[in-house]
């Protein structure tokens, strides 16, 4: 299994700040497609095109 760990950071100061809605979402969008394609291909140990 592959983990992910976004951090954000603001420029300049260096300093954290919360992962951007819209990343939030792209990544969710990319963990399920992921997640389908592992459950439709079980044999399949990449990551989907």
């Amino acid at each position: 299994m592959i983990c992910l760990t976004p951090i954000c950071v603001r420029r300049g100061t260096r300093e954290a700040i919360n992962v951007p809605a819209a990343l939030c979402n792209a990544l969710e969008q990319y963990r399920r497609a992921c997640e389908a394609h592992r459950l439709a291909n079980p044999s399949y140990q990449g990551q989907p095109a």
